[in-house]
């Protein structure tokens, strides 16, 4: 398979010679069972969240138990409130939130 005389020869003539490929990238089946098991492995890996975090941002812990939800309108002029009701504070901050006009 590998002739020095061949490989001479084109060298020669500005050519490169590269030997035959031997082994397991020739064979796709002899890489497909070597890899297999690494396949196999990462599929049968179970995935599974983080816990929630009882405070701060996702946390488990909310300020109020409960909240209102008052809307009004319809297509584009529809809007909705809520507000916090368990507890009740006397007083609260006021968050507006626009999407794009049709976008809710």
């Amino acid at each position: 398979m590998d002739d020095p005389e061949r490989r001479n020869s084109t060298a020669a003539a500005g050519a490169s010679y590269a030997a035959p490929v031997r082994g397991i990238s020739r064979h796709p089946l002899r890489l497909s069972l070597a890899v297999l098991p690494l396949v196999a492995s990462l599929a049968a890996a179970q995935v599974t969240q983080p816990p929630q975090p009882t405070s701060g941002p996702g946390g488990s812990k909310y300020p109020h138990a409960d909240w209102r939800v008052s809307e009004g309108g319809t297509g584009f002029d529809a809007w909705y409130v809520f507000e916090p009701i368990d507890p009740q504070p006397k007083s609260a901050p006021l968050a507006v939130v626009m999407h794009g006009y049709g976008e809710y």
